[in-house]
């Protein structure tokens, strides 16, 4: 099978995949003698701890019983009713003086303006109203993006991608309970942010998940190449990929006329329910950054260097969103990864 018929599959895959109701799934209750069981319509999830993110699971549409369990006993309990293609998210966290609840949020996937990110504030914790305040990286110009926010309400708001720098203070206070914490956007993404715990107790924390928005009616990519290489490095022949246009992924620096692999992956946050990046996989110092959907045998010529020509088919423009590529190769008996590259939306 051609190569871009198998990139072809990757993105249709995923589309077809996109047509179910996406549910995930935060732990958000601190002290529990043990984890907790998750069931829908009877059958068991999966089993999790506090500040696990479970998900995104497929669910077709239709109304649910959703069940949270520990060590055998109902604890939390609810029957959503979830669309086709809406993208949800479910926290299992602390109300604001006492008490637990399961709350459910959409997350907005449509198209944000270009160079831009969306973020929602989730407010799961332990906690009256707080201020969520944030500052662009190199600034120390605090605004509010979530004023006066309350359990269990959010806010969303589309801000130019950046480094921010994170602050919570109690509602209408000049003093911190939380951070500064560093919370990177990146163009084309969601990004839901949630405040778990009980603040001014260690069991207080921001979990943060991310989507792909939309692609919107024209959409342009950007190549990067990101990560440390523990061998050999990675390039991309160009930083503005074009839809039916050929690109080059290289490898150079690597073992000369020896064997590998090119790894071409739709994600550089998950691989099945492992969080990437993961580091010294199989080989110590060496890090894995991509879910690894598809590998490609490659060889390396005489000066250790090899390249694979790519296209991305514009039939798939409208539900395209990243995929990333890293290199793995043989240097005598130990296995070596590159640093990765990245092809994705703007």
């Amino acid at each position: 099978m051609k190569l871009r018929t198998l990139l072809s599959f990757v993105v249709l895959s995923a589309a077809v995949a996109a047509q179910d109701a996406k549910l995930t799934v935060i732990h958000g209750i601190p002290g529990l003698p043990a984890n907790v069981e998750v069931f829908a319509n009877g059958n068991p999830l999966f089993t999790f701890g506090y500040g696990d993110v479970k998900g995104p699971l497929s669910l077709p549409a239709g109304t649910y019983d959703i069940a949270v369990k520990l060590q055998g006993n109902t604890v939390l309990s609810a029957k959503p009713t979830v669309s086709a293609g809406v993208n949800y998210t479910a926290i299992a966290g602390l109300q604001s003086t006492s008490g637990i609840a399961l709350n459910f949020y959409v997350n907005d996937l449509k198209a944000a303006a270009s160079g831009q990110a969306r973020v929602a504030v989730r407010h799961n914790a332990m906690a009256p109203a707080v201020d969520v305040l944030v500052a662009p990286f190199a600034t120390t110009n605090y605004v509010k993006l979530a004023p006066g926010l309350e359990n269990p309400k959010e806010a969303v708001a589309d801000v130019n991608a950046t480094l921010y720098y994170v602050r919570i203070n109690p509602k209408d206070s000049n003093t911190s309970v939380f951070g500064p914490v560093g919370l990177w956007l990146r163009r084309g993404y969601f990004y839901g942010v949630h405040a778990i715990g009980e603040v001014g107790k260690r069991s207080f924390r921001l979990v943060t998940t991310r989507f792909a928005l939309d692609a919107g009616s024209n959409p342009k990519l950007v190549g990067l190449v990101r990560g440390k290489s523990c061998g050999g490095s990675i390039g991309i022949s160009t930083q503005n990929p074009e839809f039916d246009k050929a690109f080059d992924v290289t490898l150079s620096g690597a073992a000369k006329s020896g064997f590998g692999f090119l790894h071409i992956g739709a994600s550089d946050s998950r691989l099945l329910f492992f969080r990437l990046p993961i580091a010294n996989f199989l080989t110590p110092g060496c890090t894995l950054y991509q879910s690894t959907e598809m590998i490609q045998p490659i060889r390396t010529d005489d000066k250790g260097e090899a390249s694979r020509s790519l296209t991305i088919p514009s039939s798939m423009a409208s539900r395209f969103s990243e995929l990333h590529f890293q290199y793995s190769f043989l240097d005598g008996r130990t296995l070596k990864l590159t640093d990765y590259a990245s092809v994705e939306r703007q």
